[in-house]
């Protein structure tokens, strides 16, 4: 590993029916699938209409790492109905950010978008719930 890599770190809050993700260090593609198999548990265990993921990582995946995640993601259940805004901080990693949400949108997820702000992202969040049923009531 190279001595400048930082360990990755995620940080979950919850404000109302929003969850908020924010990663920060070197993230693996390991540390990516953990990464979305929390927040399905999140979407999940708080009935959540929406996710914010501010991604301050370092490290980027490359393009089939983006293409196999998808097909991970898909395979562990994650609700394609809630939105999902991500917003990469690094700007160099937000080809693969846009390349990965062009990728989920023809695999059947129309509510995940990328954004180059966190102010865009939390208005296009805020715009509408996305009618979330869970099937425990």
């Amino acid at each position: 590993m190279n001595s400048d890599m930082t360990p990755f770190d995620y940080r979950y809050q919850r404000t109302g029916r929003l969850g908020h993700v924010e990663l920060t260090g070197s993230k693996t593609f390991a540390d990516a699938i953990e990464m979305w198999e929390r927040v399905r548990q999140a979407i999940e265990r708080e009935r959540l209409d929406g996710v914010l993921v501010v991604d301050r990582t370092k490290t980027e995946l490359t393009l089939d790492q983006v293409m196999e995640l998808e097909q991970q993601v898909t395979a562990r259940g994650f609700p394609r109905e809630i939105r999902i805004a991500i917003v990469p901080t690094e700007t160099r990693t937000l080809g693969n950010y846009r390349f990965g949400e062009t990728v989920a949108r023809n695999r059947g997820w129309p509510r995940i978008a990328v954004f180059a702000s966190e102010a865009e992202a939390r208005a296009w969040l805020a715009e509408a719930p996305s009618n979330h049923q869970n099937t425990n009531d």
